[in-house]
């Protein structure tokens, strides 16, 4: 699996100064003429030659009937032949030197395994020769600054798009044209704009990479359907967040399907994506569910700073601010209270109003309206507040009405210049624009603008970041091959000892007797489980007997045998251990590797919670100890780890140590796709922790 092409290779398709159009049509409208419309419509100074085998003049320019007939150099093709004529006119390309090339032509690797032949020569031809192939089924590219149309998108029929710092990258054309067309109506300004369609040769992460590294784009918006190039994906939202870039990502294809069929929890999370919402959190990458909440994302982050700090609503109805509280709510957004003193002075101003957070202040606004930029600037000087969320319902609809909360609403932004004002409500574009114009983000409802605020009040795109980490010392080559394929429970236990994972004390028996002499030296309660390497899931199968007495052993051992003989498993023995006491508490600790990303590891609730709560995390392996504590740390499971059991604090260092030993297995070699423990047994301070059960799956 590779990693990002060289930014250089997308900087070169916009700095052409000679494009050559092969299939160009005389007709303006059609996939053929239409890119050579907009280049000569928006100035291109350079060279435009098209290639058309029947036509000696094209829209009024000289016409060529092949490539090689040309009698100068070109820098950039553009492709609009059949799908049948796109392999040879790559070659030709190529042969003569052509540096860049942007594929519109459908029809080859989306419909099948030879389109996909084709595409793969394609690709390996370009590689080669260091040219930068985009596409095929793209809808091409765009420079906004250099006014260089490299599409043949209807959109720009309507003008150019601003001038700006925004770029967009989509592997589908449509929808990346529809956030430019987006982006345009709500005035946010774009630097460049790519296509990647099939994906051929440059995909995604190479355009977020190259952009990553373009002077003239602060952030980036993206759309993307299919990860297969995870390393360079994971490689440039890194990049993006070195250059303090921040990406906005909206996703398709979030099938759950994959997850029906994976056969650990592991397995599971990653194939529901977890192991992708896991790249994105290590890189700040903010990820949204609709192209609305793409669009309000990118507008939001356009006309808006990131600054550290808290949220307050204020707000001129409760019914609104009940719909800001619940929106917050829902997307784990803080609303803190406002403090004390300040609530005393809010009182003050507004008698019959809610001084708690949202702040209500009631129709008395609509007689008052300067009680806005009091209670702004109040807020603002009492505590660390960096965005003021303003609900004004359908107002805005009214340009007369509104009229008089233009001049308190400008006071409150000039009072308040080291602060994010966001306005939501229904406007007309006169009224949207003068509330733009006096520095307000202006968005439709409560719920829009607790989005933004809460992207705007984070102070930077850094997540919890793993690629910095010290990997560990890695299990040695010797040990591991000493070990083998850890298939049954007893093997994968002998590994994790070996790692440094501390697991029960245990015998596996091959008789009745053996079982009985095993739990009586235990002393304890018991737990007999089926050792086999064909049973995944022994509690499942009914391969297991918890809390065992020492007079119940031999009819639970016989129960175990008889049910693995009836069900055609190949037993192996029966494993004798302890129970365990209730006041340690279940995770699941694994490790699997994502097809996509590599190894990751996987931290979730265990036992019997991992089915009922749902709650689990991935992130980045190999670790060092300082990478898994920020880990853990941001993890939905550390609000578990943190409560106290019996008046004693969990012995989390232990889990950390745990979390990186397990991630030394991110270096080794063999045919295993995910190994887990589950539960692991996580003790009071000073216990560490205990494997009780844990599971390899081969590869596939």
């Amino acid at each position: 699996m590779r990693d990002v092409l060289s930014p250089q290779l997308i900087r070169r398709l916009f700095e052409a100064q000679s494009i050559a159009l092969l299939g160009a049509s005389d007709d303006a409208t059609r996939i053929g003429g239409r890119p050579l419309r907009l280049l000569r419509k928006f100035g291109f100074g350079g060279l435009i030659v098209p290639i058309n085998v029947h036509r000696s003049v094209v829209q009024g320019e000289r016409s060529y009937p092949s490539l090689r007939d040309v009698p100068h150099p070109v820098d950039l093709a553009i492709v609009a032949l059949r799908a049948d004529l796109v392999a040879k006119s790559i070659s030709d390309c190529i042969d003569l030197g052509v540096g860049s090339i942007v594929v519109y032509t459908s029809g080859l690797g989306e419909l099948g395994s030879e389109g996909g032949e084709v595409e793969f020569q394609m690709a390996s031809l370009a590689e080669k020769h260091n040219v930068a192939l985009l596409g095929p089924n793209c809808l091409g590219a765009l420079d906004v600054h250099r006014d260089l149309p490299l599409t043949f998108s209807a959109v720009l029929e309507r003008g150019m798009p601003k001038k700006g710092s925004l770029g967009i990258v989509s592997q589908s054309g449509a929808i990346g044209m529809t956030i430019l067309a987006a982006c345009r109506e709500r005035s946010v300004g774009i630097s460049k704009w790519i296509s990647t369609g099939n994906e051929a040769s440059l995909n995604v992460a190479d355009g977020i990479a190259a952009l990553a590294g373009d002077d003239s784009t602060s952030t980036i918006a993206c759309y993307l359907e299919s990860a297969r190039a995870g390393r360079s994906l994971r490689t440039a939202f890194q990049l993006a967040a070195d250059a303090g870039k921040q990406v906005i990502l909206l996703r398709g294809g979030r099938s759950s399907q994959g997850a029906t069929a994976a056969a650990s929890h592991t397995g599971a999370l990653a194939a529901r994506g977890g192991a992708f919402d896991a790249v994105c959190a290590e890189s700040g990458v903010v990820q949204v569910s609709t192209l609305r909440e793409l669009g309000n994302a990118v507008y939001g982050t356009q006309r808006g700073r990131r600054l550290p700090g808290a949220i307050a609503v204020v707000t001129l109805s409760g019914g609104l601010g009940v719909m800001a509280a619940d929106a917050a709510s829902a997307m784990s957004v803080a609303l803190p209270e406002i403090a004390e003193t300040t609530q005393a002075e809010l009182r003050e101003l507004v008698p019959n109003g809610y001084v708690g957070n949202p702040i209500d202040l009631t129709g008395s606004v609509i007689s008052q309206p300067t009680l806005i930029a009091d209670t702004v600037e109040l807020v603002v000087s009492g505590a660390a507040y960096s965005t003021i969320v303003y609900n004004f319902a359908h107002n805005g609809l009214d340009p007369a009405l509104l009229d008089g909360f233009f001049g308190p609403l400008k006071l409150a932004v000039t009072r308040s210049t080291e602060v994010n004002h966001v306005f939501t409500g229904l406007t007309t574009n006169e009224t949207r624009a003068k509330l733009e114009n006096q520095g307000l983000i202006v968005v439709d409802e409560p719920a829009d603008g607790i989005f933004v605020a809460s992207l705007l009040s984070n102070a930077a795109p850094a997540g919890t970041d793993t690629r910095h980490a010290v990997a560990p010392e890695p299990l040695s080559v010797a040990d591991w091959n000493e070990i083998g394929p850890p298939w049954n429970e007893v093997e994968v236990k002998d590994l994790l000892r070996r790692i440094g994972i501390p697991t029960p004390r245990e015998t596996v028996a091959s008789s009745a007797a053996d079982a009985v002499g095993a739990a009586a030296a235990l002393g304890q309660p018991s737990a007999l489980k089926v050792v086999s390497r064909q049973l995944v899931h022994k509690a499942a199968a009914g391969g297991v007997r918890l809390n065992v007495e020492p007079e119940q052993v031999e009819v639970a051992y016989q129960e175990l045998v008889r049910g693995a003989e009836q069900a055609g498993y190949m037993l192996e023995g029966v494993l004798v251990t302890g129970m365990y006491q209730d006041t340690h508490l279940e995770v699941i600790l694994g490790i699997t590797r994502d097809p996509f990303f590599g190894p990751m590891l996987l931290l979730g609730m265990g036992g019997t919670f991992a089915d009922i709560l749902g709650v689990s995390t991935m992130g980045s392996a190999p670790m060092d100890m300082a990478a898994a504590r920020r880990w853990i740390q941001a993890s939905p499971v550390f609000g578990f780890l943190s409560a106290q059991r019996d008046g004693a604090k969990l012995d989390v260092e232990a889990l950390i140590a745990a979390s990186v030993n397990l991630s030394r297995l991110a270096l080794m070699p063999g045919d295993w796709e995910t190994i887990e423990i589950n539960p692991l047994l996580v003790g009071v301070e000073g216990e560490g922790v205990i494997a009780l059960d844990a599971v390899a799956i081969a590869g596939h």
